[in-house]
């Protein structure tokens, strides 16, 4: 019973974390769009959120990946807040959203910088041989 508590309180904290992550991006994305209001919002990141930690505590191998895996999320979708607007909306589910890797989390900007500097590594290291 301690335990289970415990998991259940654990739970409820990655929730509210991966959850404080979406609802800026959620919250912006409907102001510019003039819809819902903010608690609307703020209610769609919470349940966005649920799917999430439900879909991740039922596929990751322990609890310490499920947290390691959420603190990721939320960093990136902080940051990516186009990503964060699909994922509170819905328009990308659970299962889609653990799928995708690091790179794939990054904002576009970021992956362009990214893709840039491998290319010229790439050509670096072929240069030199």
């Amino acid at each position: 019973p301690a335990a289970a508590a415990t998991a259940t309180a654990d739970a409820d904290r990655l929730r509210a974390h991966l959850a404080a992550a979406l609802v800026p991006t959620a919250a912006a994305t409907a102001s510019a769009r003039g819809g819902p209001r903010p608690a609307a919002e703020t209610r769609a990141a919470a349940s966005a959120a649920s799917r999430v930690v439900t879909h991740l505590a039922a596929t990751e191998p322990s609890a310490a990946h499920v947290r390691h895996r959420v603190r990721v999320l939320a960093a990136n979708l902080r940051r990516n807040q186009e990503l964060g607007a699909r994922v509170a909306s819905g328009e990308v589910g659970p299962a889609a959203l653990c799928r995708l890797s690091d790179a794939e989390l990054l904002p576009e900007t970021d992956r362009a910088a990214m893709d840039e500097r491998r290319a010229a590594a790439k050509r670096r290291g072929e240069g030199g041989a």
